[in-house]
């Protein structure tokens, strides 16, 4: 059983999250970081960390979802290892959703488990990976099939890390935040429709809110039982698109994919449960002012569905997937036959038509 859902602060200040860290009670402290959060936010919370600053052992690999495998996790282990990490030692995640998802698996995999804090340093990570209590790596090209339920001390939140992100990062995180508006907050989904320029600062605005709907639906099932599979929606076709274009060189982000995945699966709520055409449209007039790009990009139908029948939340062979009822409503564990999916591609290759004229 994972221990009870982990306390989350938010804060716009950095000097804040130290408030929070209570390392003197561990043994040895070390803190994981791609070279990207190393250069750009380890200096942000270090200048605040004057009594551990020379204590912290800094555990760096490199950016990109890449990192998120057996291999690199197997090196972090041999890592603390032959530093001498206990029992009594922590591990600070500071960074993404990547960073945040393979930190918990190593700190709640080592010796059984060690203590651990997320500290997302993206829009994703805050609203998103760093909440709940999941943990992950990549098996090969498929996202997160290996992983543990495990609570970090805490999760601390602030926002002033988003000024290190590119714009890329800022409109990826904002696609799990348009998808938390979808699934449980018509409010939030509104506020996203009516940003205009994204930046750091209308994109915090938000953050809270966003977060508030993962917490409420992780708090109420914290192992993934029912409620909790709300948060799938954009991520069964999402992960599968997102899959394929690893491979590729140009690949999407994590945010880009879902963003692709809440479009067909939008399409798919009409046909299965009857969105309404309004509503529709509202959330494809959304997803196309944020991401045209992603949209726009091609994939071969049948490797899609290939690689859909191995998704983790399938049931007996039966590709499962979150809808919408309405905006805000969401109707977990609908099964996709693949006549359904070859239909609702159909309309997706046409809207791919109608978007690129």
């Amino acid at each position: 059983m994972t221990k009870p859902p982990t306390s989350v602060f938010f804060s716009k200040q950095v000097s804040d999250v130290v408030k929070n860290l209570s390392l003197g009670r561990f043994s040895k402290i070390f803190l994981l970081a791609d070279t990207n959060t190393l250069e750009n936010c380890w200096p942000l919370l270090a200048g605040h960390l004057p009594e551990f600053r020379e204590e912290v052992e800094i555990l760096e690999v490199p950016p990109g979802e890449g990192s998120k495998c057996i291999e690199v996790a197997t090196q972090l282990w041999a890592t603390l290892i032959e530093l001498g990490a206990d029992r009594q030692s922590v591990l600070i995640n500071l960074g993404g959703g990547m960073i945040t998802d393979l930190g918990g698996f190593i700190a709640s995999t080592y010796k059984r488990g060690i203590a651990f804090y997320n500290i997302p340093t993206s829009v994703l990570g805050q609203v998103d990976a760093a909440i709940g209590g999941k943990t992950g790596i990549d098996l090969g090209a498929l996202k997160n099939q290996i992983g543990t339920f495990a609570s970090p001390e805490s999760t601390i939140i602030s926002t002033e890390f988003l000024s290190t992100l590119p714009d890329r990062e800022l409109r990826s995180g904002l696609s799990e935040m348009i998808k938390h508006g979808l699934i449980g907050s018509s409010l939030l989904f509104e506020q996203t429709e009516e940003l205009g320029e994204l930046t750091p600062e209308t994109v915090s605005s938000l953050i809270e809110e966003a977060a508030r709907v993962k917490m409420v639906i992780a708090e109420n099932d914290p192992l993934e039982k029912g409620e909790r599979k709300k948060l799938n929606f954009g991520h069964t076709f999402g992960h599968a698109i997102e899959s394929i274009s690893l491979e590729s060189q140009e690949p999407l982000t994590h945010g880009e994919a879902v963003a692709v995945g809440m479009m067909l699966e939008s399409l798919l709520s009409k046909e299965k449960l009857y969105l309404s055409d309004a509503e529709s449209k509202r959330i494809e007039k959304a997803l196309v002012k944020f991401f045209p790009g992603p949209l726009k990009k091609k994939f071969e139908r049948q490797v899609v569905w290939s690689i859909m029948q191995h998704d983790k939340k399938n049931v007996s062979g039966k590709v499962n997937c979150t809808l919408l009822k309405s905006i805000g409503t969401a109707s977990i564990d609908n099964e996709i036959s693949e006549k359904e999916f070859k239909n609702v591609w159909s309309q997706f290759e046409n809207f791919q038509k109608w978007i690129s004229e």
